[in-house]
């Protein structure tokens, strides 16, 4: 067999973190990052951070392989939530506060 059964079972939880966590990262993305920039520049500065991010996601499949090939799927999995979740806070502790702050026309 490719998995292992208790292999298969630790999946279950671990997939459905990744899910949770996927959805709720970017669903406040398009409010808050269209409060950071100036409507002048607001279009290119939103496209130009969301295609930097595919970019560099686009490397995450090949370092995933490498992972599975080291450690197996579950861990793998596991590391890679807990990275994502570690990126997205440390993020977020670096992000402006935008409360009470008017938006430049």
């Amino acid at each position: 067999r490719l998995f292992p059964a208790a292999q298969n079972f630790s999946l279950l939880p671990l997939g459905f973190l990744l899910g949770l966590t996927s959805a709720a990262r970017f669903s406040p993305m398009g409010a808050l990052l269209s409060e950071l920039y100036p409507s002048s520049c607001r279009a290119s500065a939103v496209g130009f951070i969301y295609n930097l991010g595919r970019g560099i996601g686009a490397f995450a499949p090949a370092l995933i392989g490498v992972a599975v090939a080291a450690w197996g799927l579950g861990a793998s999995i596991a590391i890679y939530v807990a990275i994502g979740n570690a990126m997205l806070v440390f993020g977020c502790m670096l992000l402006p506060e935008t409360r009470g702050r008017e938006l430049i026309a």
